[in-house]
């Protein structure tokens, strides 16, 4: 790839956002956040798709390809960032509130 400098900025901004995680009270406080975001996808991916009948395999395929796009990159060979981390715990919020939905509709 070449060094350009829309290249050299990217890299300079998750470079300091990655150091600005390197708190750990940061850290935890951007993992909480990121469990409740993922916990209100699966609440709104469950209700949008049980209102509209058309739109349940492509949110389904949708949802699962997004899942196994960020398991993908967090469990990678390599160095682990704190911005996957934070993705994981997203997919793992996403992933509890569907199986809880899935508990209350009794299927």
């Amino acid at each position: 790839m070449q060094n350009t400098r829309l290249n050299n900025i990217a890299g300079l901004v998750v470079s300091q956002i990655e150091q600005w995680l390197q708190n750990p009270w940061r850290a935890l406080l951007l993992h909480i956040l990121g469990f409740l975001i993922g916990f209100f996808l699966g609440i709104a991916i469950a209700t949008y798709t049980g209102q509209q009948a058309v739109w349940d395999l492509p949110a389904v395929g949708l949802t699962v390809l997004t899942i196994e796009l960020i398991s993908w990159y967090f469990y990678r060979p390599g160095k682990r960032s704190p911005i996957g981390g934070i993705l994981h715990t997203t997919k793992l919020g996403l992933t509890y509130n569907l199986i809880l939905e899935a508990f209350k509709l009794g299927s």
